[in-house]
């Protein structure tokens, strides 16, 4: 008779050839071949359970053949939602069911419009295109410097893209529909030239455009004055009627008193009378009735010019005002565009046909103004753009000789510019500051307790500092000799405005970031996201899109594109930014939201967690179960980032982590054998992961969504089973009917293959007492008496600690040992005669809280 361990032996000596001959015994093969061929055609969990080839397979193949006759417990274990602690299959004690469940897309899929990765790429994106602007900016404004005076024709400036980008911007002509030849036409102009292309093309065109608003100004004044006139007449009758009546009376009042009336009575009312009429002479601007007859006279004499010319009052003049006006702005519009092409024109020296002598397409004095034309382009404050200010400010400011200059005020008009820098270097941008606070702060005499920044401003820090960095006297103007500034003060100014620059803009940053958080939650589908301008503007943003400018179709289609799909719209468009824009979101191509695209589904990446602190922790110290956990999160976190194969593998710390989880040393193999292993066929049994790897890289690669390219994968929750799904099952199969067919001839063989693919997870004592195969391993290999199994269960196990340390399970020398023991000892105890045969209905028996779920089930369990 051969050995138990003899028998052992040649099966698990080389076990991919022993997997091998049972997969093409001609039973597993039919099997296996209906399985992979109609698993994927299910659609429902009862559809599943009706199909016996399909359900028994995969019952066998997780060991759970004994409970495939309650379909109505398997069904709550498959519709588990296996994130929910609380959930059928994970409150079951026997974790079989939870990995069988696992296998399965039945439970609903996490469904979420942006990730926390995904949300945490999108401001990492944002943030950097804001500080990328500046360099952005310097480097254009580089490279235009150098370019231009190499460009000798108009066409090799219009032919780089970057030079005429950079030259279109200044002026604001949009880059996507510009005219070449006209913008070309506009660079060989001498505006002084009538018979330029500019002055050709536009300059008749101008010239009526301007006669044209001279008139409609003319015809609107003339309207606004009629309007004018009519209201005096209006207001001068209304006044000669007022003052006629208190003539009256004032003459009534003054024969009263001729006739011996109370005089000191009706001189009071004479003289109250008497200033009644003044004011209401006063108000029409005139002196007395006789002016105000001769000013209705001469309004009168101004409407009836005016009706000569104009329509009849009221909605002829109504309508026509509305459409002057309406033209006005188109002319105005059309007349400031030419303004840009004449601009444009003047800005550049190429002759008529083209052509220039290199180095003088352009003046010094021209480059300059467009290179600070160009920082302004800028809605945010860069540094560029700040220099440029603070260069302004230095240039300008020790010219001036009084506040107005500044604030403006006494019919001067202030200087814009400075005033906002001012109000900038000293943080004074609350809105409720004015010109006119800037200049009583300047004006204010420190020394004095009533000064207004003591009184009005609360002696305000920064009102102070305003105040201590200027010289002007409290009536604005300058002493003799003296400057606005010191240049130590104009140092400090210029601090304050390199600090505070930027402030607005970070404060819009961060508002915009809070009301995209608050607002991502009300989207439910790709027209709500498009509608909610929160949402829409900073995502755009993000990846360096304007949502002012860009096509909602475009973006649209985008986000409805299939990343995985090379020929999706969003490849299309040949730039990064759109496909940048799609990665932030997890919109279906219906528009509905659906799951982030991962390289490993979430319950693999639970899965792949736990098993790594399992096999840490274990035996671990404190401190070694600490780091488990540290670097649980830490792949829970960054393997989300994970976008190809080339990343994972790029990544030694996640991918060290993953293999350790499938108990895969990381210094076993090499990169490049990793490359071939991720990137072989699974399902050609003479590919590299099946002909030359270990088992448990199929495991590996399975685990994570990467094609034979190395690209990532959608997963397809459309079918049941994903692919590490399939094949786990698939592999568990062949174990449980290699292990089930080495029972039929000695089920002690079976018992050793079963307990060297169970004792690496098993790390307690009670597991043991929990699995009949185990406990009769261990009784079997150390001799304990059958009549043990009665004892407590503290007894049983204080008996095994006495035997052996459950920590050996982890070393596979001392596994190799214990099997060994166990089939010297199993050959002594049963010869030829296998009694532990029937144990094997199942891979192990039906644990109690199974029985007890079962049973609350009811009749419907069967």
């Amino acid at each position: 008779m051969v050995s138990t361990y003899l028998s052992y032996d040649l099966i698990n000596r080389d076990m991919k050839t022993s997997l091998s001959r049972v997969s093409q015994q001609n039973l597993v093969a039919r099997q296996t071949e209906y399985y992979k061929e109609n698993i994927g055609k299910v659609t429902s969990v009862d559809e599943f359970l009706d199909d016996y080839q399909l359900y028994n397979y995969a019952m066998d193949a997780f060991g759970l053949s004994e409970m495939s006759y309650a379909k109505a417990f398997m069904k709550q274990v498959l519709e588990s939602d296996l994130n929910d602690s609380n959930s059928f299959a994970n409150k079951l004690t026997d974790t079989r069911y939870r990995q069988f469940a696992e296998a399965f897309n039945f439970s609903t899929p996490t469904t979420t419009l942006q990730s926390d990765a995904q949300l945490e790429t999108m401001i990492g994106l944002y943030n950097t295109n804001v500080a990328d602007a500046d360099a952005a900016i310097t480097e254009e404004t580089r490279y235009y410097n150098v370019m231009i005076k190499s460009i000798d024709h108009v066409d090799k400036l219009l032919q780089n893209e970057r030079l005429r980008s950079y030259t279109l911007s200044v002026f604001g002509i949009d880059q996507k529909y510009y005219s070449y030849a006209n913008i070309k036409g506009l660079l060989t102009s001498d505006t002084d030239d009538p018979d330029s292309y500019f002055n050709v093309t536009y300059g008749a065109k101008y010239e009526a455009n301007t006669a044209r608003l001279a008139e409609i100004n003319t015809t609107l004044s003339e309207i606004t004055s009629r309007a004018t006139a009519i209201t005096k007449v209006s207001d001068l009758n209304s006044a000669i009627t007022s003052g006629d009546a208190l003539q009256a009376q004032i003459d009534a009042a003054q024969e009263e008193l001729d006739n011996g009336g109370d005089e000191e009575t009706l001189n009071a009312k004479i003289d109250d009378l008497t200033t009644q009429l003044a004011s209401v002479w006063s108000k029409v601007g005139v002196a007395d009735r006789d002016a105000a007859q001769a000013a209705i006279t001469t309004n009168q004499a101004l409407i009836d010019d005016y009706n000569t010319r104009l329509p009849a009052v009221g909605a002829e003049t109504t309508n026509l005002t509305t459409a002057l006006n309406t033209e006005k702005t188109t002319l105005t519009t059309t007349n400031a565009e030419l303004d840009v092409f004449r601009a444009l024109a003047d800005a550049f020296d190429f002759n008529a046909d083209g052509t220039v002598a290199a180095g003088s397409a352009q003046t010094e004095e021209n480059r300059i103004v467009m290179n600070n034309a160009y920082v302004l382009t800028n809605p945010r404050s860069t540094i560029a753009k700040a220099e440029l200010e603070r260069e302004y400010f230095e240039s300008m400011i020790n010219s001036i000789t009084s506040v107005e200059q500044i604030a403006g005020g006494s019919g001067v008009t202030g200087d814009a510019r400075l005033l906002a820098y001012i109000q900038t270097a000293f943080d004074l941008n609350d809105a409720t500051i004015m010109p006119a606070t800037i200049k009583n702060i300047l004006t204010s005499d420190l020394s004095d307790p009533t000064n207004y920044i003591a009184t009005v401003g609360n002696n305000d820090a920064r009102y102070i500092a305003l105040r201590k960095a200027f010289n002007f006297q409290t009536d604005g103007t300058l002493a003799d000799g003296t400057l606005p500034q010191t240049s130590e003060q104009t140092r400090i100014t210029n601090m304050g405005y390199m600090s505070y620059h930027n402030d607005k803009d970070e404060e819009a940053d961060e508002k915009a970031l809070a009301a995209f958080k608050t607002q991502i939650s009300t989207v439910t589908s790709l027209s709500t996201f498009m509608t909610n301008s929160s949402v829409y503007d900073y995502a755009l943003k993000a990846v360096g899109l304007d949502p002012t400018t860009e096509s909602e179709r475009t973006i649209k289609e985008v986000l409805k594109s299939d990343l995985q799909d090379p020929k999706s719209f969003v490849y299309t468009l040949k730039d990064e930014r759109y496909v940048k824009l799609a990665e932030l979101f997890n919109f279906k191509s219906d528009g509905t939201i659906g799951s982030p695209v991962l390289a490993q589904s979430e319950l693999d990446v639970q899965s792949v967690a736990a098993a790594y602190i399992n096999g840490r922790s274990a035996f671990g110290t404190e401190d070694e179960k600490t780091l488990a956990k540290e670097e649980s999160e830490y792949y829970t976190e960054e393997i989300q980032n994970i976008k190809s194969l080339k990343d994972l593998l790029g990544n030694a710390r996640l991918l060290a982590f993953a293999m350790e989880a499938f108990d895969i040393d990381p210094a076993s193999v090499t990169t490049e054998e990793l490359y071939k292993i991720f990137t072989s066929d699974l399902d050609d049994p003479k590919s590299y992961i099946n002909a030359e790897a270990d088992s448990a890289f199929r495991r590996l690669v399975t685990s994570f969504n990467f094609d034979t390219e190395g690209n990532l994968m959608r997963e397809d929750r459309s079918t049941i089973q994903n692919r590490s799904g399939l094949y786990e099952t698939l592999d568990n199969y062949l174990l449980q009917m290699l292990e089930t067919q080495a029972g039929e001839d000695n089920a002690g063989v079976r018992l050793a293959l079963y307990f060297q693919r169970m004792a690496k997870d098993t790390t307690s004592y009670y597991t043991i007492l929990g699995d009949t195969a185990l406990q009769k391993f261990i009784s079997t290999t150390f001799e304990i008496p059958d009549e043990m199994a009665n004892a407590d269960v503290d007894t049983q196990v204080t008996m095994m600690k006495r035997y052996f340390d459950i920590e050996d399970f982890q070393d596979e020398e001392k596994v190799k040992k214990l099997i060994s023991r166990f089939t010297v000892m199993y050959d002594m105890v049963n010869g030829s005669y296998n009694p532990t045969l029937a144990m094997f209905s199942g891979s192990t028996t039906i644990s109690a809280d199974t029985l007890l779920a079962v049973a609350t089930l009811g009749s419907s369990s069967r």
